[in-house]
Formats: structure tokens, C-alpha cells, sequence
């Protein structure tokens, strides 16, 4: 993925992994990627998604409205 500016890290010798990427097209955006405790899985309230990492998008309000849009549809964006 390209990016304005990219930061990774390691708190406490894996009990925070990140990275971060900053938009190109828009400085104000940024999408986190984080793992806790080694990579502790969590699950959906559902019980069908286990995952051992998850993400965070920071962004004017417009760009939240947009993503929860395509989760609405389905349309996901899956990293491997």
C-alpha cells in the first residue's frame, strides 16, 4: 500500500505491535494495524471472525461514514 509516511513499532517486546500509514491523497487520513500480547485472538460478537490483528482508520468524519458504508454493503477491504 503506498503511503504519505509509515511507522511501525513494538511496545513491551510484543505487547503492542503497530504499523501506521498516512494517506497520500490526504494527510488527515491514517489506517493503523495493531496486535496485542503476541497476537491474542479476539472474536466478533458473532463468533464467526477470530482475528489476531485488527485496524483502525482515523480521518475526517466523511471518511467514517464512507467506510461503515461499505461494511453495510459487504465490501470489505482483506489484508493477508
Amino acid at each position: 500500500m503506498n503511503a504519505k509516511d509509515r511507522v511501525r513499532g513494538d511496545v513491551g517486546g510484543g505487547a503492542l505491535v503497530y504499523e501506521g500509514m498516512q494517506g497520500t491523497d490526504n494527510p488527515q487520513v491514517s489506517v493503523w494495524e495493531l496486535s496485542i500480547y503476541g497476537g491474542v485472538k479476539v472474536i466478533s460478537a458473532d463468533g464467526t471472525d477470530p482475528m489476531s490483528r485488527f485496524g483502525v482508520l482515523t480521518g475526517p468524519r466523511v471518511i467514517k461514514d464512507r467506510a461503515d458504508e461499505r461494511v453495510r454493503r459487504g465490501a470489505f477491504i482483506i489484508t493477508a
